[in-house]
């Protein structure tokens, strides 16, 4: 029974592990641009579309604001 659980718990902790690693990879792949890729950043992306939000009502129209 004990070495059921033993590789058990071996298996989740490799499994979490992996997982780790993953989620590790994929945050380093969003936060650096891609070599060949014309997009900055996922940091300055976000950054300019978070800015462009909130400014929004200041950049409309008189029709803007009447619909």
């Amino acid at each position: 029974m004990n070495s059921f659980l033993f590789a058990a718990s071996r298996h989740f902790t490799h499994k979490t592990m992996r997982m780790k690693f993953a989620l590790l990879v994929w945050a380093i792949v969003g936060i650096f641009p891609i070599v060949g890729h014309s997009a900055d950043s996922l940091i300055d992306t976000t950054l300019q579309d978070t800015k462009l939000y909130f400014t929004s009502p200041m950049r409309w129209d008189e029709e803007d604001w009447l619909d």
